[in-house]
Formats: structure tokens, sequence, C-alpha cells
């Protein structure tokens, strides 16, 4: 009967589609099971290896500016974090810090920290020393 073969024709396409459909599920709720609350916070901690701190967003340009990183020792670019870490020796500050489990470059994709341009001349991308002095002010 040709019901019958619709039918197993239509049970075939539908199990076809539940696989397709339940890959796109899966890794859609992988990104909804990240809470991006989290991230919300002025000061995130940040980890790298054995090392800690803390990441002030509203200082961070780059990883080679912006000394955003803050530790019992200083304030750190994510460059210099990461290169005290010593176990580490060729790592890119994107994918060895992490916070709350997520890399930064998680981050900078879900825009939560934004990378300054290259022509920002804002107190924290500034490399002349009376800027940094007054960051450090306007940070405490």
């Amino acid at each position: 009967s040709s019901s019958s073969v619709e039918e197993e024709d239509f049970q075939e396409q539908s199990s076809q589609c539940e696989g397709e459909g339940s890959q796109l599920r899966e890794s859609s709720e992988e990104e909804d099971e990240i809470d991006l609350s989290v991230f919300q916070a002025p000061c995130l901690p940040v980890a790298c290896v054995t090392l800690t701190g803390t990441l002030f967003k509203y200082r961070f340009a780059s990883g080679l500016r912006g000394k955003c990183i803050r530790m019992e020792d200083g304030w750190f670019t994510p460059k210099a974090f990461v290169q005290k870490e010593e176990s580490l020796t060729d790592a890119f500050w994107r994918n060895e810090i992490l916070c709350h489990g997520k890399t930064l470059d998680f981050l900078l994709k879900k825009k939560i920290l934004k990378i300054h341009t290259l022509l920002c001349d804002c107190l924290y991308c500034s490399e002349d020393p009376e800027d940094l002095v007054r960051t450090a002010s306007v940070s405490s």
C-alpha cells in the first residue's frame, strides 16, 4: 500500500532531521549554558596556570597596552602577565588567560572586552609615564 511507503519515507526523513537538529541544539545549548552575567562585573578574576590576578575591564586596551591585570606585585598587561608564568614558553595571552573557565579570546568575541585601535590615545594606551601615574591614581 502506498500509505505505508509514504509513512516509511516520512519516518526516515524525520530521523535524519532529528539527527541534524540535535547537533544544532547541542552546540547552541553549550552557548546557552554559559551565564554571561558573571562577566559583567567591572573586575574579573583571571588565572594563567599558577598565576592569579584581577582584570580591571576599564583598563583593558590590548595585549601589549593597558596594564589591566592587578597582582600583589603590580599592574601588568595581558602579555606581561602570561610572561610571568615560567612554565609557558610560547604562550599567547588570548588563549592562556582564563576568566571563569573561559579564555580572554572568548571574552573578546562576546564583546565583554574590547581591543583599542592602534591609534587610540587614551590614558590606558599611552606610553607616557605621567599618564601611567594618572591611571594608577584614577583606579585607587
